[in-house]
């Protein structure tokens, strides 16, 4: 860079100019030389300048700086530094505080040499306008039903310190603080901050701006979007009732979706009227939070009422219900058998019904009907079975058969038209004990069979389970036109229990043994421990009414199904 040079020459005899190099001397002299000045910054109210001093030649500088002022060439009287005695060249900068902004100023070098001032060029400066902040909106993050975060930014105070900066929000894309719907302060200067937006509605779209204000007023960052997390209600499922006894079932259901917001409530309700709910509901279960399955125990039920029962969810915006599932209190319409002790078997028939033995019973409750194609189908239905996949390597039901009464249609498993409440056939004993345990129950003991029909402790000692006629209480192939017939339409035992006797053959839980049976007396006897075939007893709607004798006993493979095999549950 190129030095200009202000040089004053004193001497006692003549003013000679010389340069700042070594030159030969005219005569005795000292000298003085200020370099170039350079403005190094300028600020809103302060700014800085450097300068040269060389050629000082023995010189005595007793002051030196800059002075500087709104007119031209500012002299010592105006602002300026003093940096005192100097006697060897030197770069020296000066800071120019407490100027004013948006003002032109000059300055320029001095030094004083005895009673003299020597000046250098001036320089002009011109400070910063000052103004409002420079803010922007960031972005907006962690949006939920009702809060968010705002991210803002200050990138300058343009000259005055930042009084207040933070967060504010509207629905309106423009706004400011004097109508926003909220805002949140936040400390600090210059520099990112974040800050909480709340009291929010879930869906909604908002508008958020960065904000920060000095002396100037308030500046605002561009205006960010957002939409809160939307709310609806639960998505909840019914499971369809199961276990149903005199008193009691379980239901239960499944919350598939929680509407966007977490539930506090789920279980399920019940009445008799129909379209069930917590208002009007007889009463209610709670089975916790979440989403999720749950089962439920309903109870204080009445035997033979109907009754109507739902899932319900709750959350944030309500309380959602799943399907109204109906069902009948004791569906399977149990009859209770109170414990004795009886002669099982026969001496008169064939091998496997001989001895004659006493075998006793305690009490227990056994269906009053056959198990139904329409109480099969709902069990089919609630486990979700699919046809043609082995259940534990077993099937449950072949309904391909030409007798069969259940199709399956669009996913669902539905008795033929008029054919409800026939006696469910073609069940492997898989698929009867399968039922019997979803219904809360199990099969009967092939003594609790043969108690029930001989009528327990009301036994009237008849060929057939109620009568000594078998066309009174038996469908068999002398009477059923070749087909199964409705439950109950025939006359029922001592106990009020129908079709013991005929219609379908009917699986016990007993494994089956021809040489079981023994002269010692027996006390709740369950069969063998293992074998190949599972008992079937009571004969079928294709046999001699002859089979259906109560003590005729009959085995088969377990998973064999056949158009005349059904069974019935006990407890």
């Amino acid at each position: 860079m190129r030095i200009k040079l202000t040089l004053l020459t004193l001497s006692i005899l003549m003013l000679v100019v010389v340069s700042c190099n070594n030159q030969p001397e005219k005569t005795e002299e000292r000298k003085i030389e200020l370099g170039e000045t350079v403005i190094d910054t300028v600020s809103y109210f302060s700014a800085s300048a450097s300068t040269l001093i060389c050629c000082i030649k023995g010189s005595i500088i007793t002051q030196y700086g800059h002075c500087w002022s709104t007119n031209k060439k500012p002299t010592t009287d105006d602002s300026k530094t003093n940096f005192g005695f100097l006697d060897k060249p030197l770069i020296f900068s000066s800071e120019m505080l407490e100027l004013f902004d948006d003002s032109i100023y000059y300055v320029r070098p001095y030094a004083v040499v005895g009673r003299e001032t020597i000046y250098g060029d001036q320089q002009k400066l011109h400070t910063i306008k000052t103004g409002q902040p420079f803010v922007s909106t960031v972005g907006v993050s962690n949006v939920t039903l009702s809060t968010a975060v705002c991210v803002g930014e200050v990138f300058a105070d343009s000259g005055w310190a930042i009084s207040s900066r933070g967060i504010c929000w509207s629905t309106e894309n423009y706004f400011e603080l004097s109508d926003c719907l909220g805002f949140t302060i936040v400390d600090g200067n210059i520099g990112e901050f974040s800050g909480n937006i709340t009291g929010l509605q879930s869906g909604k779209t908002y508008y958020a701006e960065a904000f920060a204000t000095n002396e100037n007023g308030t500046y605002y960052g561009l205006p960010v979007s957002f939409k809160t997390r939307s709310i609806y209600l639960p998505k909840v499922t019914t499971l369809t009732p199961s276990h149903i006894k005199a008193n009691s079932a379980i239901c239960g259901g499944k919350v598939t979706s929680s509407g966007g917001s977490s539930i506090s409530a789920r279980g399920i309700c019940w009445n008799t009227s129909g379209n069930p709910n917590l208002k009007n509901s007889i009463n209610h279960t709670s089975n916790g939070k979440g989403k999720g399955s749950f089962t439920s125990k309903i109870d204080g039920l009445s035997s033979g009422n109907t009754y109507y029962v739902a899932a319900y969810a709750t959350n944030q915006k309500g309380t959602a219900y799943g399907e109204i599932k109906e069902f009948n209190a004791d569906m399977l319409k149990m009859i209770f058998v109170k414990g004795g002790t009886f002669d099982m078997g026969s001496d008169y028939e064939q091998t496997d019904s001989k001895p004659t033995h006493k075998v006793t019973v305690n009490s227990f409750s056994i269906s009053k009907y056959e198990t139904t194609n329409l109480e099969y189908c709902t069990f089919l239905n609630d486990i979700k079975y699919k046809i043609n996949i082995r259940k534990n390597d077993t099937n449950y039901i072949y309904i391909k058969d030409d007798y069969s009464q259940i199709n399956y249609i669009n996913g669902e498993f539905i008795p033929d038209s008029g054919k409800s409440n026939y006696p469910v056939t073609d069940v492997t004993w898989y698929g009867a004990n399968a039922f019997a345990k979803w219904a809360g129950g199990r099969l009967p003991t092939e003594a609790e069979w043969e108690f029930a029909a001989n009528g327990g402790v009301k036994r009237d000692s008849t060929t057939y389970s109620g009568s000594n006629e078998a066309d009174e209480v038996s469908w068999s192939n002398s009477n059923s036109d070749g087909s199964t017939h409705e439950v109950g339409t025939l006359a029922p035992n001592e106990l009020g229990i129908y079709d013991l006797s005929g219609n379908v053959w009917e699986w016990c839980n007993d494994w089956y043994d021809p040489k079981y049976y023994t002269y010692k007396s027996q006390v709740n006897p369950k069969g063998p421990d293992n074998g190949t075939f599972r008992v079937l007893r009571g004969a079928s709607w294709d046999y001699d009414f002859d089979v259906g004798r109560i003590t005729n006993r009959f085995g088969y493979k377990p998973r064999a199904h056949n158009y005349d095999y059904g069974f019935r549950v006990a407890y």
